[in-house]
C-alpha cells in the first residue's frame, strides 16, 4: 500500500500529530472540567454561607420586630379583644408593621384562629406544631418553611 518511504513518513507524522492532538484535547478537557467543578463548588459554598447569614439576620430582625410589637400595649389589647374584626384588623396591622405578607394568630391549643391569607372562617390546626413547641421552649423561634409551595419565614 505505502511503497514510498516519503509516504510512510508523512502518514506516520500525520497519525502522530492526530494522536498528540487527541491526547492534548483529553488532558485539557479533563483539567478544565475539574477546575470548573471545583470553582462551582466553591462558589456554591460561598453563596450558601452568605444566604444562610442573610436568612439568620432576617430571622433575628423579624424576631426583634415581633418582640417589640408583642410588648406594645395597644397591639396586645386589640389582639385579645372579644371583637373578631378588631382582632383581624390588629393582626393585619401587625403583619404590615413587620412587612409580612401573611400573619397567623395561633391559639394555645395550636389552632389557627385568624389567618390573614385565608378566607376560611373555621379554625384549623397549625400545620407545624413542632415550631410552636420550639417557640414555647425557647421563648421565641424563627425559621424558613414551605407552606403550600410558598417559602415563608416565620417568627413565633
Amino acid at each position: 500500500m505505502f511503497r514510498s518511504f516519503q509516504v510512510k513518513l508523512v502518514v506516520f507524522f500525520a497519525g502522530l500529530l492526530a494522536l498528540v492532538q487527541v491526547v492534548t484535547f483529553l488532558a485539557v478537557n479533563t483539567a478544565t472540567s475539574k477546575n470548573v467543578i471545583a470553582q462551582t463548588k466553591d462558589q456554591l459554598q460561598y453563596a450558601n454561607r452568605i444566604f444562610t447569614k442573610q436568612i439568620s439576620q432576617r430571622g433575628e430582625l423579624l424576631a426583634e420586630k415581633a418582640r417589640i410589637l408583642a410588648a406594645d400595649f395597644g397591639s396586645r389589647e386589640a389582639l385579645t379583644s372579644d371583637d373578631p374584626e378588631t382582632v383581624k384588623s390588629a393582626l393585619y396591622n401587625l403583619g404590615a408593621r413587620v412587612e409580612s405578607d401573611r400573619t397567623l394568630l395561633v391559639s394555645l391549643d395550636h389552632t389557627i384562629t385568624i389567618d390573614s391569607g385565608a378566607n376560611k372562617k373555621s379554625p384549623q390546626l397549625f400545620p407545624f406544631p413542632d415550631l410552636l413547641t420550639k417557640a414555647e421552649n425557647n421563648g421565641s423561634y424563627s425559621q424558613i418553611w414551605c407552606f403550600r409551595k410558598i417559602h415563608l419565614s416565620d417568627v413565633l
